[in-house]
C-alpha cells in the first residue's frame, strides 16, 4: 500500500467512480441508477466545490473507494458545517488501512474550510464502521435520527 494516495476526486476519475459509487450503493441496498445520474452527482461536486466535495483513494492507479463531503448549514453553529456523507472502500481493498486515510482527509479538509463540525451518519448495525469512527475519534452525541421519504 505504499503507493496508495488520498486526493479530491477530478473528471478523469468519473468512470472508475461511478463504479464505486454504484457498490456503495449496493451496500446499503438501494437502487442504482443510471450511470450518467451518477457522473452528474460526481460532476457537481468537481465544478462546485463550494458544496463539497469527494475524496478517491487511488492505489496502484486504480481507485479503490471513496468519501464525499457535503456542506450544511446549520442554526446552531450561525455557518456551515460539513456532512461526511459517504465512506466506502472496495470490499476486496478492505483491512488495508485505506477507509481511515480517507477519513483523516476528510477530517483536514473540513478544518481547511473553517466548518466547527463533521457529522456522519451509519446504519446502526455497521459495527465495522463504527470502529473505525470512534478510532479516528468520532462520537456519537446520542441524537436520534428521523427519515421522511418524500419521493414516496
Amino acid at each position: 500500500m505504499a503507493d496508495m494516495i488520498v486526493r479530491k476526486a477530478e473528471e478523469k476519475d468519473i468512470p472508475s467512480l461511478i463504479e464505486l459509487v454504484k457498490g456503495y450503493l449496493e451496500f446499503y441496498k438501494r437502487p442504482i441508477p443510471e450511470d450518467q445520474n451518477i457522473a452528474d452527482f460526481i460532476l457537481h461536486f468537481i465544478k462546485h466545490p463550494e458544496e463539497g466535495c469527494q475524496f478517491v483513494a487511488e492505489e496502484a492507479g486504480r481507485l479503490v473507494g471513496f468519501t464525499t463531503l457535503v456542506a450544511i448549514w446549520s442554526t446552531t453553529r450561525l455557518g456551515k458545517v460539513g456532512l461526511l456523507n459517504d465512506l466506502f472502500v472496495n470490499p476486496s481493498d478492505r483491512k488495508k488501512g485505506i477507509a481511515e486515510k480517507l477519513m483523516y482527509r476528510t477530517m483536514e479538509e473540513g478544518k481547511e474550510r473553517g466548518y466547527p463540525l463533521l457529522r456522519l451518519l451509519t446504519a446502526h448495525d455497521n459495527i465495522p464502521a463504527q470502529s473505525l469512527y470512534e478510532k479516528t475519534g468520532w462520537n456519537a452525541p446520542g441524537w436520534k435520527v428521523y427519515d421522511y421519504d418524500s419521493s414516496q
